[in-house]
């Protein structure tokens, strides 16, 4: 039997219950998008050394005295110790670089921190103190991470920061290169990855990218 306005207050619901529908998706969303938003700002602005394993390690050696030094150099796992040496990362500081040969490899005639690939077995911490042997008879005493550095957003390499060597005159470098001091980070003889670094400790940031064109 028909019910006069039936029809009517079926068709009320239905509307009902699509806009009803409607409101729920839209409110999700915008939950869903601040989630990502808020992390993506966590990432930007609190960015956190990674436990990642990376391919190179490379070393910042700084000329500016360490402002606090309270343990002997970085731990066995890789973690930052942000206790044991905090240099200054002013305009006035200037950091020790290898000048690389003209038949390099890689970065061929180019300024480039200290450093290199991570062997099979070895730890990070490791591989700076044999680089630096090998690469200029020298090793620091202490070692702090300071910088992550990622290509295209894939990790590439941990930076570590430490005390230059005082005097620079008995050091033994590989044929063909040699130590110079750096001030000017946007030198053009600096290596393009090593400059994004550099650059990005001097900010005090913990990630540097480089991304290719």
């Amino acid at each position: 039997m028909h019910i006069p306005g039936s029809n009517t207050n079926k068709k009320k619901h239905l509307w009902l219950a699509v806009w009803g529908g409607c409101i729920a998706t839209c409110i999700l969303t915008l939950f869903r998008l601040s989630g990502l938003t808020t992390k993506h700002r966590s990432v930007e602005l609190g960015y956190s050394l990674t436990s990642m394993r990376p391919k190179y390690c490379c070393v910042i050696l700084t000329n500016s005295e360490p402002a606090s030094r309270a343990g002997a150099g970085s731990s066995s796992s890789g973690e930052a110790q942000p206790q044991l040496i905090a240099h200054s990362r002013g305009e006035s500081s200037s950091i020790f670089v290898e000048k690389r040969g003209s038949d390099a490899k890689i970065a061929a005639g180019k300024l480039t921190c200290f450093g290199g690939k991570v062997e099979e077995g070895e730890s990070p911490e490791s591989c700076i103190l044999r680089e630096c042997q090998e690469e200029m008879g020298w090793r620091p005493s202490h070692i702090k991470r300071a910088v992550d550095f990622y290509v295209d957003d894939r990790l590439v390499a941990w930076f570590y920061e430490a005390q230059a060597p005082r005097s620079t005159e008995s050091l033994q470098f590989e044929v063909g290169r040699e130590g110079v001091w750096l001030k000017d980070f946007s030198d053009p003889n600096l290596s393009d990855w090593h400059s994004v670094v550099l650059q990005a400790w001097r900010r005090g940031e913990a990630r540097a990218t480089f991304y290719n064109k």
